[in-house]
């Protein structure tokens, strides 16, 4: 937006009054100001003179350390990077609209109680508004603390459009608080979408249908809940805060493990399972990626804020196996399956693919899915009453005698009942029977039972795989 955007952005700008009179007066009227005046026109005491006014104002501001005695009279403390973050002033900023151009700007001091008014909407459609509105935010930003949920891209992007119409940045380029990265610190294990899960980090109750003005307000609550959390961890002045959000990065020792970095390098960039093992050879954690490669290097990455999870993986990690299979689904059934059979030590999610759905359309059903090798394709047979069998086939159908004779067999087969089905097997029925829920309609689906029997059964398999071999058929499930 600006210049020739014909975009409307609305920007409130709020500004929170402190009860502190003396603090506002002194606000208001910059500079140094004689205890006299201040008494009279601040604090309504017309009578005090002299030392009395002098001894008045030096009572209400010792209760107030952003209030100082200067040369020839009272004034506000010079802004500190070091001062401390409970007398802070904080300027609180939420941001909204789908360009991310609508903000709402709120002023506050520290931890004090604030009453919230609204001084006035504008809209940046016309120049004399965006300059009006743009000057606002100066001015509220001035001796302010900038604090946001993104602080460094609401930065920017108000910054940059404060260029285009003033010529200047109207928020400072460096420091401020991002209540992102404050929750980070706080909360190394959970990860932080929005507002709302820093709230529920922080144990507080919030609404989740909200506009701007309930988003800086719930945003200016959670910064007090976080900075309460930085003092009980010793962190009280603000430059410390500032610097704790930004901690220097760790790096990973590999003279630990049994690889070295470079062969991160070398792992399949495709989908997969990895897993990883102590020195015993013990199987500790069992993942599974879209992207195997990058995947696992994070791990390794250096980083300020390692989870703990991660921490204690490394301290035990001695190697690590991949296996690169042809589409997430595969690595899926894969994944569940080895945690339900090695019961890995770090895979506190042994039972997380039983969840709510199912497939209800057909007990039995074979799925294609593409393979880790580019000339062949996968056929899993699915049946609820048996393990999920996976055959591979070569698309120019060379092989085509042993699945012909794997499908038959399959396809005459008794089922031997889900009872005697193995934790595994359970395991890889759960998570198939979830994700056919979800994408059935996208999957390449044959159900068996539909067929006239058995040898039309494997033609029409074969006819499967004769398209999937000419590209008739979309990969829309290899997700």
């Amino acid at each position: 937006m600006g210049g020739g955007d014909d975009s409307v952005s609305a920007v409130f700008i709020c500004e929170r009054l402190v009860t502190d009179r003396l603090y506002a007066f002194l606000v208001e009227n910059g500079g140094e100001v004689g205890a006299e005046e201040i008494a009279a026109e601040a604090l309504g005491l017309r009578g005090a003179r002299g030392a009395i006014a002098d001894r008045i104002v030096a009572t209400a501001a010792s209760e107030d350390p952003r209030v100082v005695r200067g040369t020839t009279g009272w004034t506000i403390a010079a802004p500190s990077s070091s001062q401390k973050a409970r007398n802070a002033r904080y300027l609180m900023i939420a941001e909204g609209g789908r360009d991310g151009t609508q903000w709402i700007a709120v002023r506050g001091l520290g931890f004090d109680g604030a009453e919230k008014t609204v001084d006035g909407a504008f809209e940046i459609d016309d120049r004399a508004k965006a300059i009006h509105t743009l000057e606002g935010i100066e001015d509220l930003a001035a001796n302010s603390v900038a604090v946001s949920f993104r602080l460094p891209g609401v930065r920017e992007r108000i910054n940059r459009q404060s260029r285009t119409w003033l010529g200047r940045a109207v928020l400072p380029e460096d420091g401020g608080l991002c209540l992102f990265r404050l929750a980070r610190r706080r909360f190394p294990d959970r990860s932080f979408a929005s507002l709302d899960s820093i709230a529920e980090a922080l144990g507080m109750a919030c609404v989740t249908e909200r506009g701007l003005r309930e988003e800086v307000e719930l945003g200016g609550e959670l910064l007090l809940g976080l900075l309460e959390r930085c003092e009980t961890e010793g962190l009280t002045d603000l430059e410390d805060i500032e610097a704790d959000q930004y901690p220097l990065k760790e790096a990973v020792r590999f003279a630990s493990f049994a690889f070295e970095e470079a062969d991160l390098a070398t792992l399949p960039a495709g989908p997969g399972v990895y897993i990883m093992r102590d020195r015993e050879g013990e199987v500790i954690y069992v993942g599974k990626s879209k992207h195997l490669r990058d995947r696992v290097r994070t791990y390794f990455a250096d980083q300020a804020d390692r989870p703990e999870k991660t921490r204690k993986i490394l301290e035990r990690i001695w190697s690590v196996d991949v296996e690169e299979v042809g589409s997430e689904v595969e690595a899926l059934i894969l994944e569940a399956r080895l945690i339900q059979a090695c019961r890995p030590s770090f895979n506190t999610q042994v039972d997380v693919h039983e969840r709510p759905g199912s497939y209800e359309g057909a007990r039995r059903y074979l799925l294609l899915l593409p393979s880790s090798d580019p000339d062949s394709v996968e056929l899993f047979w699915v049946d609820d009453r048996s393990p999920i069998e996976q055959i591979r086939v070569r698309l120019d159908r060379t092989d085509w005698a042993a699945a012909d004779t794997s499908i038959s067999r399959l396809f005459e087969s008794e089922s031997p009942g889900t009872a005697r089905l193995a934790d595994e097997d359970r395991a890889a029925h759960r998570i198939l029977g979830t994700w056919m829920a979800h994408n059935h309609e996208r999957a390449q689906v044959i159900h068996v039972d539909d067929s006239a029997g058995r040898e039309d059964l494997c033609r029409v398999v074969e006819d499967a795989i004769v398209d999937f071999g000419a590209g008739e058929v979309g990969k829309t499930w290899s997700i």
